[in-house]
């Protein structure tokens, strides 16, 4: 499974590659609020904003078109700004890759903001006040210190922001959007939650604090998790497709095409399962007029062989309009609690080309074509030898899901194969290597007399060490540049880049897609990938519902288990009462069973569950409490049954919960008092 990020988006960018800025300067003390402004004042033109740090004139033109007299108007998407203030002891977290000419290394950062210095004129430096310290993995050496808060991607409503150097950790939200967000994953059954975690921002236009928000797990509420949530570092696996299980759940998934209207939208569903059925997607799109595609019609579709080739061979126009039918590629617009995922389906030759090997000269040759390719386009889009094509670095799939959205602008939780990520480091050094240096060269060809096309870390990784150890026994004998660049390269192989499982898994991390040109998950991912499909994915309601009816069952037969174990012999009168509530839970969750047979999406499951919660604890607790009650007091004095009543006192607090009904709590006290 390859999954990585794209290189084309600023948040992936490396130190040796500086994110370009909108503006250099964060105060903007005149900058409209777009959201209390009205719809003539939301337009705002030329503002002139001083650099106090360079002491240059800055124009920032943020055109904020209004959109209160057109509903249809589409959505501007983020904007890459300054934050206009920081709150003192906000952390700032990232992770990157450091990648020199001939080295590579992940780092990771942490920053704490805090009072901010002054300049060389006297004046407060904005923003400069970050405390951080960078670290490689593995060595653990630091390699730099950032003094500057990062920029940030602000979502077009001003309600989201996330840092765009290297990999967030985390991102700001206006109060109330982590609570939503929570509330959603929690109906879908997802076991990631967001917790604000102390810290805020505030952005240009937005007169609120924006709250710093990080992937948490529910926990029992207790003096160290006051809301029940728990700060995690890290999941159970680093691949994208184990990473989006934790926020649409753990069943069959579903494909959803969906077009907006003007009231509700429009969707129909398409059996995933763990394989999104992207032929029969990409055959519909290629062989179906763009007047007449129909979401609803896909799944009669009978896929064929030839699906992916004529996907590929469609005009870029048909293919555009199209999709926006759909709801797929850049119009795939997945919701808190669904997902995104894009898919290469490759081309008939680009299959075979990728395990060709090519004669140490053709390999140079390769290279110099690869270096001149277009990085941002489709890989089967490129006018170039397959085996160049294949030589890119290609996805096969990436997913990611969707946690928070303000607007067409959504928030991501996702990590990646970081193995890949490996490979493509290395054999990025070692054609680099190959380039530059004809020792490196020489050395190879002692070893080898092809390279494979694309070229794995069980091949450059050997060669780049025994090239090491070559240099050393040779030793003044080869130029100098040659030898610390073979060194710095064989360094990443065993520390700077190596594989690390357990460091691999604690680099989930935030992303930010906007509705805007090139901001979209496809546009960002489109240049890693060959022929490819972005879908938007969600858990299938068919197999949610059956999970929450099972899960409804389980918690019957607990209960009546239960009052089975704690029934006291020799009366007959509780026996009776016993099998009284049993019968009423049985009745009761049946209606609730029935109950979620009417949900047919995952929204009205949602809606249902949430219902059924909110009814389920205080029947409960009524048939419940006063049962329990009676099998307290009989077990009361009775010596052999104290054990029983500890554990009594266990159920009660499992099966009957929180409801703070006058009865559960006179049974509660019963229990405290004896």
């Amino acid at each position: 499974m390859r999954t990585r990020p794209p290189k084309s988006d600023p948040a992936h960018q490396s130190a040796a590659e500086p994110t370009a800025r909108v503006a250099s300067h964060p105060s903007i003390e005149h900058f409209a609020d777009r959201r209390a402004q009205t719809a003539a004042q939301r337009k705002l033109n030329e503002l002139t904003t001083t650099s106090a740090q360079n002491g240059r004139q800055h124009k920032l033109i943020e055109s904020f078109n209004s959109r209160a007299n057109s509903q249809s108007a589409p959505l501007q998407g983020y904007f890459i700004h300054q934050p206009s203030s920081v709150e003192i002891g906000t952390t700032f977290e990232s992770q990157d890759i450091l990648r020199g000419t001939y080295s590579s290394a992940y780092e990771s950062t942490k920053g704490t903001f805090g009072n901010v210095p002054l300049a060389e004129d006297g004046n407060q430096a904005p923003l400069q006040g970050l405390n951080s310290t960078t670290t490689r993995h593995h060595d653990k050496a630091a390699a730099r210190a950032w003094k500057s808060v990062p920029d940030m991607k602000i979502s077009d409503g001003l309600k989201l922001a996330i840092g765009t150097r290297g990999q967030a950790k985390e991102f700001f939200a206006e109060s109330g959007i982590a609570a939503r967000s929570n509330a959603i994953l929690s109906s879908r059954r997802a076991s990631i939650r967001l917790k604000e975690e102390g810290g805020s921002l505030k952005i240009p236009g937005n007169a609120g604090a924006l709250k710093r928000v990080v992937p948490a797990r529910e926990v029992p509420i207790d003096a160290h998790h006051a809301d029940g949530l728990e700060k995690i570092a890290g999941l159970a696996s680093h691949l994208c497709n184990e990473v989006v299980r934790e926020i649409l759940g753990r069943s069959r998934r579903v494909v959803t095409l969906s077009q907006p209207g003007p009231l509700v939208e429009s969707r129909a569903s398409l059996s995933a399962g763990l394989a999104e059925p992207v032929g029969k997607i990409a055959g519909y799109i290629a062989n179906t007029d763009t007047g007449a595609v129909m979401h609803d019609q896909v799944g009669a579709y009978e896929e064929n062989n030839q699906a992916g080739s004529d996907y590929h061979n469609l005009g870029d126009a048909d293919k555009k309009a199209r999709s926006a039918r759909l709801g797929v590629n850049e119009y795939a617009a997945p919701k808190v609690g669904e997902g995104f995922v894009i898919r290469s389906l490759g081309t008939p030759a680009l299959g075979p080309a990728m395990d060709a090997r090519l004669n140490l000269e053709e390999y140079q040759a390769a290279i110099a074509a690869l270096n001149a390719a277009d990085k941002t386009a489709d890989v089967a889009k490129q006018q170039t030898d397959v085996e160049i094509q294949a030589m890119r670095n290609i996805w096969g799939e990436h997913y990611a899901g969707v946690v928070a959205a303000d607007g067409g602008d959504t928030v991501t939780l996702e990590n990646y194969n970081r193995r890949t990520e490996r490979e493509w480091e290395l054999a990025r050094i070692f054609n680099k290597l190959f380039v530059d240096f004809h020792e490196f060269r020489t050395f190879v060809e002692s070893q080898t007399q092809t390279l494979p096309v694309t070229l794995t870390a069980d091949d450059s990784g050997p060669l780049i060490r025994g090239a090491l150890s070559n240099a050393n026994i040779m030793g003044e004998e080869l130029r100098a540049e040659y030898r610390e660049a073979i060194a710095q390269a064989a360094q990443s192989v065993t520390t700077g880049i190596a594989l690390d499982e357990d460091h691999a898994k604690t680099m989930i991390h935030f992303q930010m897609y906007g509705s805007k040109a090139g901001q979209s998950f496809h546009e960002q991912f489109v240049g890693s990938t060959a022929n490819a499909l972005t879908m938007r994915i969600e858990e299938s309601a068919t197999e949610a519902r059956k999970g929450r009816q099972e899960d409804l069952q389980r918690e019957a037969r607990r209960k009546i288990d239960n009052i089975t174990r704690y029934t006291p012999t020799g009366s007959r009168t509780l026996t009776d009462l016993a099998d009284q509530t049993k019968r009423e839970l049985e009745e009761l969750y049946g209606q609730y069973h029935l109950a979620l047979d009417g949900a047919g999406t995952n929204a009205e499951l949602a809606r249902i569950d949430a219902e059924i919660n909110n009814e389920k604890s205080a029947k409960v607790g009524s048939y419940l409490f006063t049962l329990y009650a009676h099998f307290y007091r009989a077990l009361k004095g009775q010596h052999p049954a104290q054990r029983d009543k500890v554990s009594l006192r266990a159920v009660v607090d499992t099966d009957i919960g929180t409801a703070s009904t006058p009865g559960l709590l006179a049974l509660q006290a019963l229990m405290q008092n004896t």
